[in-house]
């Protein structure tokens, strides 16, 4: 069985995930024909290689702009299910939706109705979500594994203000997570970034055994030293 393991320790976003599974060999002629219906052509999509200390990785954009595609789990479920999307890629984008909503939901005591999305509901977030689940079919990733994710400290200006971090939609999000303190400053998880592993990840600890194929480095988020992400792929003999 194919497995990926998502070596966090340096941090994890919605762009560094799809970035790092796009230097791990994801097509992004494939990703971007897919994205298409969404208005993101691969024109739009502009990868680049940038160092994070001394270790390279690489980074994706959107040209052109970073609008609102959505404002609430009503808006993003329709999006992504009248699109053509694989059904593994379709689950997995309507569930990391689903559990923003609900952690934004539990913060700000409302229904996952009322919930009004903002940084999670730009284009950048959305093709960091879809591009993901788009590019781990791509890769015919079947278990995704991931370490403890580290727990900084500092704060990120957000819409509601300048609020602690990990913020409070981000540690809602990371229940049942394993987490390890860190003396790094600034958001090292983004609420995207663990939504996706909440809902794509088998499990949380140490890499499983395999034999390594691939591996990718991706970056993107607001940490003033920079996420790194690190993502391994390979053929798995204790999950096949």
């Amino acid at each position: 069985m194919r497995v990926a393991y998502f070596d966090c320790a340096r941090g994890i976003s919605g762009g560094a995930t799809l970035a790092a599974l796009l230097d791990a060999g994801a097509d992004v002629e494939e990703l971007a024909a897919r994205l298409g219906v969404f208005g993101v052509d691969r024109s739009r999509i502009r990868l680049d290689d940038t160092m994070v200390g001394p270790f390279r990785a690489r980074t994706v954009s959107i040209v052109g702009g970073d609008e609102q595609v959505g404002r609430g789990l009503s808006d993003m479920e329709a999006l992504i299910t009248a699109a053509s999307l694989p059904d593994a890629a379709r689950d997995i984008a309507l569930g990391v939706y689903r559990r923003l909503a609900e952690a934004e939901a539990r913060v700000h005591a409302s229904e996952t109705a009322a919930v009004r999305f903002h940084e999670v509901g730009s284009l950048r977030s959305f093709v960091g979500v879809v591009g993901t689940a788009l590019a781990s079919e791509d890769l015919g990733i079947e278990r995704i594994f991931a370490s403890a994710l580290p727990f900084g400290h500092g704060t990120v200006e957000t819409a509601h203000g300048r609020i602690p971090v990990p913020a409070p939609a981000t540690l809602e999000l990371l229940r049942g997570i394993p987490v390890e303190p860190q003396d790094a400053e600034g958001e090292l998880v983004t609420p995207t970034g663990v939504a996706i592993l909440a809902v794509a990840a088998s499990g949380f600890g140490a890499a499983p055994p395999m034999t390594i194929e691939r591996v990718g480095y991706g970056t993107g988020g607001l940490a003033p030293n920079g996420v790194l992400l690190r993502v391994v792929v390979g053929e798995s003999p204790e999950h096949s």
